[in-house]
């Protein structure tokens, strides 16, 4: 058997595999262009390191792909391993893991990791660069009293005090929505950088999978102000796309309010998706989310590659301080 049949059957074996890892979501993603590769321990597998491929100016690179918040390394731990025998069990998965991407003659490697990778030191002795980034979550949401103590005033104001009418609907399409974000963005001069197809086939398998909805907010007038596609897995709930009207400032947070009260009962918590730009940051604190870091790792073996990066970082960069101003 090849590797992912074999990883497949993992996957079904082991519900705790983290949602982006899963072999369905890589399937609807990236189709064939993905592959894992597996550590093992005594001939069982412990870890694996899961990732997407592509070719870039004839280059081989290995990122994340759109709408997919991480890849990389995860470890099965065994449950009677003490602290003290810990690190020597990571090494012996990340040596066997960075052994074999080697031989894979990677050209370039720029992935978000799982936040339970936490120790990186193995990729940093093999020449990898590291950025701690944070994404923020809700813990518990099932508990909505505690969700209402821990938001800012203003959040807890506009869901205690809300005079507005609206509505909310699971029927707006996938299509629909799709057409609904990428006409927002255009009116601030912006594009969206995945094709509907590719974002209808993320959709579709999740809805399927009764893993992923759509969920609206319409005013009095039955104008559509904010949608959210979420998806979730029984750990954690995923913010994945927002689409928002211009006048929908002050119904966010309700509709916010609303997924929440929807997830309750199938998940633990509520993942932003964080980001490093200090406005959506910001946003995200206000709900009383907690900031949780992980690791961004890369690695370049190509001078293209590493000039190509260079301009990436340049245009995040003017992109961050762009909106930070607004």
């Amino acid at each position: 058997m090849n590797n992912k049949v074999i990883y497949r059957s993992l996957c079904e074996k082991h519900p705790e595999i983290p949602l982006f890892m899963q072999a369905w979501w890589l399937d609807a993603a990236s189709k064939e262009n993905w592959d894992v590769i597996f550590a093992k321990i005594h001939d069982e597998i412990a870890g694996f390191f899961v990732f997407s491929y592509q070719k870039k100016f004839g280059k081989t690179i290995i990122t994340n792909l759109p709408l997919t918040q991480y890849s990389g390394p995860f470890i099965f731990y065994p449950t009677t391993l003490n602290k003290g025998d810990k690190h020597s069990f990571e090494n012996k998965i990340y040596t066997s893991i960075i052994e074999q991407l080697n031989s894979k003659k990677v050209d370039f490697i720029e992935i978000n990791c799982h936040h339970s990778f936490k120790n990186w030191q193995q990729f940093y002795w093999n020449g990898y660069k590291q950025t701690t980034k944070y994404t923020y979550i809700l813990e518990n949401i099932s508990n909505q009293e505690n969700l209402l103590k821990g938001m800012a005033y203003c959040r807890r104001r506009k869901i205690k005090n809300n005079k507005s009418e609206y509505r909310i609907s699971l029927d707006l399409t996938a299509e629909e929505f799709y057409d609904f974000y990428r006409k927002e963005l255009e009116l601030q001069g912006k594009n969206i950088i995945y094709s509907k197809e590719y974002f209808l086939n993320l959709h579709n398998i999740s809805k399927t999978r009764e893993q992923g909805q759509i969920i609206s907010l319409y005013n009095e007038k039955n104008e559509l102000l904010t949608a959210v596609w979420v998806i979730w897995d029984k750990e954690r709930a995923y913010h994945i796309i927002q689409a928002n009207n211009k006048k929908c400032s002050e119904y966010t947070t309700l509709l916010l309010w609303e997924i929440l009260n929807f997830l309750k009962d199938k998940t633990q918590n509520y993942d932003f998706e964080g980001s490093m730009i200090k406005g959506i940051a910001l946003r995200d604190q206000s709900y009383g989310a907690v900031a949780v870091p992980y690791h961004s790792i890369s690695k370049s073996n190509s001078f293209v590659m590493s000039a190509w990066k260079k301009y990436q970082e340049y245009k995040n960069q003017k992109n961050i301080q762009k909106t930070s101003l607004k």
